[in-house]
């Protein structure tokens, strides 16, 4: 634990350097990690990742092998999508308002 938190003191880790303001600090943050990345922690600490998986009785990525699709990734494209309001600029560029250029198109075509 110390090698790692000394590793995010130097800015020699791809954990977040909050983790290395003290030791339950580390702990939270890494927690957090292995939850909701944990392909990521497996490749880049493989030694703490098993750890966490030995001291949680947990395996993240297991959760994930009923659904067809990996929610993460669900909720990842569901927040990209931006939604235009009535009254925002236009995104094709025209310079009008969405709603007086392509809101009635799309709702036409809906």
């Amino acid at each position: 634990m110390q090698r790692e938190i000394e590793a995010i003191r130097d800015g020699k880790s791809d954990i977040n350097s909050y983790a290395g303001t003290n030791e339950a600090e580390f702990f939270a943050v890494v927690t957090e990690y292995f939850f909701e990345k944990p392909e990521k922690l497996q490749e880049n600490h493989p030694e703490l990742y098993q750890l966490l998986s030995r001291a949680l009785r947990q395996n993240p990525k297991k959760r994930f092998l009923r659904f067809a699709v990996d929610p993460r990734e669900w909720l990842k494209t569901l927040r990209s999508r931006r939604k235009f309001g009535r009254n925002d600029p236009c995104p094709c560029g025209s310079g009008k308002k969405y709603k007086d250029c392509h809101l009635l198109q799309q709702q036409a075509a809906a």
